[in-house]
């Protein structure tokens, strides 16, 4: 496992946490406290020498260690029995500072102060779950200019005084999740703005929007402007790039306009249909088949995240 650490009062990651005791959501960054007193016997009567202990944390997550006591100590990973394993380690922390761990992957990973050892902790890592997309009629793919991100978009055909709902999911070229993902998106049809928002903030790379009612079953153009991965909590940054949809109702493909709605009517892999202006790979993370427009195959290809079928 890859150890990043370092001692800092600005961290860069946004963590939702539950304790054994209570399920809790937030978008800030997980803090542990090392609370006053600890440096004294008693903390671990009623298990407060790390507060909250025990907590559960999604693997790519970022926990905060403060030290609020008046004496130093430490977050070293392991048992004051069998000593440190060299997992975590925090070095010495002097009151008011802070230690931040990112962890690579899952499991339980039990702390200990190496100064106090009746202070004792854990850590529950869990492997990150991707959201799948909904079955719609309409799937898409489209990179960012730089390639550096992959949006995907899926929802159904539009028609007139209609509902639209769409699903957003940002990844990397490994189609790995974008984590803390921010971003403004714009939704337009007959040159009209329908939706706007401004540094929208996913968690989990997912998002779910909605347009109460269409206006007509023209084409809705989708831009997204990318702003980038970090705190919630932290200044807005600037959008630098931008990946572009357009939903529309071009019928070409008899059994469904998605490989997901195709598919689940019986059309086999290598057979599967793009839309015009699409070209179908298949993503190597998992062998599925996806529609990507024609600017975006070389970039994907390269970067090994799909081949031709």
């Amino acid at each position: 496992m890859e150890l990043r650490f370092v001692v800092i009062f600005v961290i860069v990651g946004i963590i939702l946490f539950s304790t054994m005791k209570d399920s809790i959501a937030a978008e800030e960054s997980i803090k542990i406290s090392i609370p006053q007193g600890t440096s004294v016997l008693g903390c671990e009567i009623r298990d407060l020498c790390y507060i909250p202990n025990p907590i559960f944390v999604n693997v790519t997550d970022v926990v905060e260690w403060i030290n609020n006591d008046s004496a130093p100590h430490t977050v070293t990973s392991g048992s004051p029995e069998e000593g440190p394993d060299g997992i975590i380690y925090s070095d010495v922390l002097q009151s008011g500072e802070v230690f931040a761990f990112s962890f690579d992957e899952s499991g339980a990973f039990p702390y200990y102060c190496t100064l106090h050892p009746w202070m004792e902790g854990v850590i529950i890592a869990k492997p990150l779950l991707q959201q799948s997309l909904a079955l719609h009629e309409i799937e898409q793919m489209a990179l960012s200019e730089s390639g550096s991100v992959i949006g995907t978009i899926s929802t159904d055909f539009i028609k007139a005084g209609n509902p639209l709902e769409i699903e957003l999911r940002f990844t990397d070229e490994k189609n790995a999740i974008l984590v803390h993902f921010n971003y403004d998106i714009r939704m337009t049809q007959d040159n009209e703005e329908i939706l706007f928002r401004e540094n929208v903030h996913s968690v989990d790379g997912h998002q779910e929007l909605n347009i109460k009612s269409l206006e007509s079953d023209n084409p809705v153009e989708v831009t997204i402007g990318i702003r980038g991965i970090y705190l919630i909590s932290e200044s807005e940054k600037p959008v630098l790039e931008t990946i572009t949809f357009l939903i529309s109702n071009e019928r070409d493909v008899k059994k469904g306009v998605s490989p997901k709605a195709q598919i689940e009517q019986g059309v086999k892999l290598p057979d599967v249909i793009c839309r015009q202006g699409f070209e179908l790979l298949m993503k190597n993370s998992d062998r599925s088949a996806a529609c990507v427009t024609f600017d975006s195959v070389e970039k994907l290809i390269a970067r090994g995240w799909g081949s031709i079928f």
